[in-house]
């Protein structure tokens, strides 16, 4: 087993690392995890042919269940990458090897026996266990895959109308501005020529490429994507209504901005979306309502016996209020 040899300038950062972010995790990060699928929970760990250990020395010994306890401290955005990273692995193992030899220079130096760190002692084992009781709990609520559908096809027929979505049109076009009167009569037989080209087979995306005056659509080749009434400035509505079939052009769009021609990419008409294409939707939000009332009956049994003391509250803010240095006003004279 190799021993680990940190240089002096390494011993400060990873002080910083252990007990600048180890210790001070915020508690909910481990809670960020996105639920899991339905079909996610059905399927078996797998059991780990790695044992460790992973450092020793000094009586102390780095285990798999010291390393699987401290993978679920990485924040749950960058836990994927945190845990297939080698290096990020070793900055881990050493970690907990630093982390547990300086407890026990504290506990040799009795430093539990100080009331604000037994107090801190207390509050975080509080704290793991109360977080792992309420996910045993919230864990346990959640039905099978079977159940779960139930209930997410039950949510679709009760909540139908949440997934109705209006009448509406995938179009394109080309701007040609009009920035000032005077620009009026250039504009429009700009506007004309490219009319003329693209009725004559010139390709539309190319030329709202390189002509169109509205760079957002432009760039995109014409392409506005999907809109429903109401989205757009009236000329312009109306031309599109009035195609036909996609693929039709209209002719030159006065609206404010200029002249448009417009392609009909898409008409879709009212609809109510399939259970099919809002399915893993809902079975995350099932997952999340049967967890979110979990953990809520516990709060509410483990609440129903405190008298908050609102006075002593008051109190103690005043108090804490009366130690803190006075912060002069910004611009106040010296």
């Amino acid at each position: 087993m190799t021993n680990f040899q940190w240089p002096r300038s390494s011993v400060k950062k990873l002080l910083v690392c252990s007990l600048g972010v180890g210790l001070l995790l915020p508690v909910g990060w481990a809670a960020d995890a996105p639920p899991a699928k339905a079909t996610d929970e059905a399927k078996p760990a797998a059991l780990s042919t790695v044992k460790g250990p992973f450092a020793t020395g000094g009586n102390i010994e780095i285990s798999k269940a010291d390393m699987d306890a401290e993978s679920q401290r990485v924040p749950a955005q960058v836990r994927p990458v945190t845990v297939i990273d080698p290096a990020s692995l070793e900055i881990m193992v050493k970690n907990l090897y630093l982390r547990r030899a300086l407890t026990k220079d504290a506990e040799a130096a009795r430093l539990e026996q100080d009331p604000q760190v037994a107090a801190a002692l207390r509050l975080a084992r509080e704290r793991v266990l109360s977080e792992a009781w309420v996910d045993r709990a919230e864990t346990a609520a959640v039905p099978d895959e079977a159940a779960l559908e139930t209930y997410a096809r039950t949510a679709y027929k009760a909540e139908s109308k949440r997934f109705a979505e209006p009448e509406q049109w995938k179009a394109s076009h080309i701007l040609i501005a009009v920035k000032k009167p005077e620009d009026e009569a250039d504009a429009k037989e700009r506007a004309q020529k490219l009319l003329e080209a693209l009725q004559g087979g010139a390709d539309f995306a190319t030329l709202a490429r390189e002509k169109s005056e509205d760079p957002g659509s432009g760039a995109k080749g014409g392409d506005l994507g999907y809109f429903p009434k109401g989205r757009m400035v009236k000329p312009f509505e109306d031309a599109v209504v009035g195609l036909a079939k996609p693929g039709d052009l209209s002719g030159l769009v006065r609206s404010q901005f200029g002249f448009h021609i417009i392609r009909l990419d898409e008409h879709q008409p009212a609809r109510t979306r399939p259970y099919e294409e809002v399915r893993e939707q809902l079975l995350a939000e099932t997952q999340r309502k049967i967890r979110t009332e979990a953990r809520q009956r516990l709060i509410d049994t483990g609440m129903k016996n405190a008298k908050v003391n609102a006075a002593a509250i008051e109190a103690l803010a005043a108090e804490n209020k009366a130690a803190q240095p006075s912060i002069p006003l910004a611009g106040a004279s010296r």
